[in-house]
């Protein structure tokens, strides 16, 4: 459960993700400059040992052989978080949730960083609502479409963006406008 439920692992898998890339960890200590290499060298291994990372092959970096690592797919990463999840205590979860939101602030940094950022702006929608269960069949529908957008060949006008779904049980009822409404005319 604890594996991707921390931020190097996390940044080392979304760095290999852009792309189904291979990387060193040279490469992804030029990726990730904040990150000293002798750290990403030790949840390399954790995520190798997991199998959620493999070694992809050799590359020469600088008369050095380095390897070069690799996700086992898209598919299994998901699967990976998907089973962790599964069945996890209610506290697991909210730590992989907050770990989740932990790394989209450090990712909004970054592209706050950006110089692309001046032309790219971020677009945000949080609501709650009342879902039936045609409404849930149409978020697992937009959920499907995100996990298929990891695998696809990347198009050639394709830009980089980061694309994040979050949906859970709201905690408590909320009331209807007209409940609302009534609750004021008794003040």
């Amino acid at each position: 459960m604890n594996v991707l439920l921390h931020p190097v692992r996390l940044a080392i898998v979304q760095q290999l993700e852009i792309g189904m890339r291979q990387l060193s960890v040279a490469e992804l200590a030029t990726e990730l400059p904040e990150i000293p290499p002798a750290t990403l060298y030790r949840h390399i291994n954790t995520l190798v040992g997991h199998g959620i990372c493999l070694v992809a092959g050799r590359r020469k970096v600088h008369s050095v052989q380095e390897r070069v690592y690799a996700l086992r797919s898209p598919e299994s990463t998901l699967a990976h978080v998907d089973d962790s999840l599964h069945g996890a205590a209610s506290h697991e979860q909210f730590d992989a949730i907050a770990m989740f939101l932990a790394s989209l602030n450090r990712d909004l940094e970054a592209s706050k960083r950006s110089r692309r950022q001046r032309t790219r702006r971020p677009t945000y929608i949080s609501t709650v609502a009342h879902l039936t269960d045609e409404d849930h069949a149409e978020v697992k529908r937009i959920h499907a479409w995100i996990v298929a957008l990891r695998s696809r060949p990347v198009p050639p006008d394709a830009s980089l963006r980061l694309v994040t779904f979050m949906e859970f049980p709201f905690a408590r009822p909320i009331a209807s406008a007209g409940a609302t409404e009534r609750v004021r005319k008794r003040k």
